[in-house]
């Protein structure tokens, strides 16, 4: 009973520190200077070669997501409807 207990703690660590994982120089340097006003950032490992970076950003929770070398890959943010262009608006 003892080696299953800690199987199972050795396992949740090990998530635990995939799950919050600290990204490499350049991804981190590559997201201060596309957002150098992001607050509260948190890493997590997307993938082996990516990493997603979750943040406040202009008054808004935002995501975003750099390869391992740095490269920009998406950003993800709230978009109200009324932020829409007009001719999108028109089309519902």
């Amino acid at each position: 009973m003892k080696k299953i207990f800690s199987i199972v703690v050795a396992a949740l660590v090990a998530i635990t520190g995939f799950a919050q994982s600290k990204a490499p120089q350049s991804v981190t340097d590559a997201f201060h200077a596309k957002f150098p006003d992001a607050l509260n950032v948190k890493w997590d490992k997307e993938g082996k070669h990516e990493y997603e970076a979750g943040f406040d950003w202009n008054g808004k929770k935002c995501s975003a997501n750099f390869s391992d070398t740095g490269e920009w890959l998406e950003t993800e943010s709230p978009l109200s409807f009324t932020d829409l262009p007009e001719r999108v608006r028109g089309g519902f």
